[in-house]
């Protein structure tokens, strides 16, 4: 196996593209596991705090063509 595809095998074996996750928390993960991270995160907070139905009705779009046919 040559230097070049022993690199790469590394390379691939292991990603060092870490990001910070919070931001501020010193605590690094892989791409993957952040957004894993983030999307439990935003899931605990829908179940936590679930959206409010509005009370006003939304408007309904014209059905009139613009003219341009």
């Amino acid at each position: 196996m040559t230097a070049f595809n022993e690199a790469w095998q590394f390379l691939k074996a292991d990603p060092i593209d870490m990001h910070e996750y919070p931001p501020g928390s010193g605590n690094f993960m892989t791409l993957q596991d952040m957004i894993m991270a983030r999307n439990a995160d935003a899931k605990r907070n829908m179940q936590a705090n679930p959206p409010q139905p509005t009370s006003q009705p939304k408007t309904q779009q014209s059905k009139r063509t613009s003219g341009w046919i």
